[in-house]
């Protein structure tokens, strides 16, 4: 059984409407659903196509030399689009690169209308066109070659495979159509490169929208998880002085003081405040308060363990869960944070001394029982220093 060639100018339309398709998907998408950089510019440039390949239909109907500038101009302007929607994902600084693009497009663009204008015949008009789509597809390519982050990413490579391939086909049929095409020869029904060169195109086109919704996808995630992360970081954080917050700390006590148990460790619960705190918001200023905090909770986490838990419970109290310290451990630890609370505030010129007291933590003890007795020996540190 004989099967014949597809025809061209079926092709042409069956290409046309899949772009317009695609062009109507993506730019649905971009308008309905939370996307990425550069999807619109992507979504543009199968529009461009589309109107490109819709007058290079009607072409043969009247005016086709100005039909055949808007069509060819609209279709060379498509990889610039993509290319500018890729910078902007991959944070390229697209306006930095556009007057190089623009350039790259009047070249190969006036290139193309000189063997139209000239009447330099079929086949060179074919090889213009053809060399002018793959150099633009060259900068796509050389832009995801450059660029670590693209060439990390699966669906990036694959945009880059597929302009490759774009590249190929344009050149041989340029090359082709310069020693096959007659002057006066149709570009698309006399050239036999044509319905393969379209069949093949549509695919490669078909796998590098699928990948940039593809990468668009990964992109959007990984901006929700570091999203999710910040949430969970404001909800566990104390804002002024950075460290976990009371909520986070009850939550995360149980958890721990399981965790020693299996490991057979001793837990000491430390509470403190600092001394006539008042006084430094009188005199300093609730500023000048909050600075002399955050000095506090720096000494704090320069005292901390590897394991150890803190947290600011609320006005000028703190807590420190040290796990696999004894009561011995907890005096040492005591009198390191007293150093470092002094050195801190000395160096701000506001001079404080904090209260301390500790407790060691039963096995099925909960927070409030341990944090009631650590609590009680801060008062008893407080009088004895008054």
């Amino acid at each position: 059984m004989h099967l014949n060639s597809p025809d061209p100018t079926t092709l042409l339309v069956l290409s046309m409407l899949l772009h317009v398709t695609l062009a109507a998907m993506m730019l649905l998408i971009w308008r309905t659903r939370r996307v990425f950089r550069g999807f619109g510019a992507w979504a543009l440039s199968d529009l461009l196509v589309a109107l490109g390949l819709t007058f290079t239909l009607f072409a043969p109907l009247g005016w086709w030399k100005v039909q055949l500038m808007v069509a060819n101009g609209l279709i060379l302007v498509a990889p610039l689009c993509v290319e500018w929607g890729l910078r902007s994902a991959l944070n390229r600084n697209p306006r930095r690169a556009l007057p190089a693009m623009l350039g790259s497009y009047a070249l190969v663009y006036l290139g193309w209308l000189v063997t139209l204008l000239g009447n330099l015949g079929t086949g060179w008009r074919v090889f213009a066109f053809s060399l002018a789509l793959a150099v633009l597809c060259l900068r796509v390519i050389a832009l995801l070659l450059v660029d670590a982050q693209a060439r990390r990413n699966l669906a990036m490579r694959i945009v880059a495979s597929t302009h490759l391939v774009f590249v190929l086909l344009y050149l041989a049929r340029g090359i082709n159509a310069l020693f096959t095409l007659a002057p006066g020869a149709d570009p698309i029904r006399d050239d036999p490169m044509f319905p393969i060169m379209m069949l093949l195109t549509v695919v490669a086109m078909l796998a590098r929208d699928m990948s940039f919704l593809v990468f668009t996808h990964e992109q959007v995630e990984a901006e929700l998880r570091r999203s999710q992360v910040e949430l969970e970081r404001l909800a566990n954080e104390d804002a002024l002085t950075g460290l976990p917050n009371r909520r986070y700390f009850e939550a995360t006590f149980p958890r721990l003081q399981a965790l020693a148990l299996r490991a057979a460790q001793a837990q000491t619960l430390m509470v403190f405040d600092v001394d006539d705190f008042k006084a430094v918001n009188d005199s300093q200023g609730h500023t000048g308060g909050d600075r002399v905090l955050c000095a506090v909770a720096q000494a704090v986490r320069d005292t901390l363990r590897e394991g150890d838990l803190a947290t600011r419970l609320g006005g000028d109290e703190f807590a420190l869960l040290l796990n696999d310290c004894s009561e011995l451990g907890a005096e040492k630890v005591a009198m390191r944070l007293q150093q470092r609370v002094s050195e801190r505030t000395q160096a701000l010129h506001m001079p404080v001394t904090v209260s301390i007291g500790h407790t060691q933590v039963a096995p099925a003890e909960t927070l409030i029982v341990a944090y009631q007795r650590a609590d009680e020996a801060s008062y008893v540190s407080k009088r004895l220093r008054a």
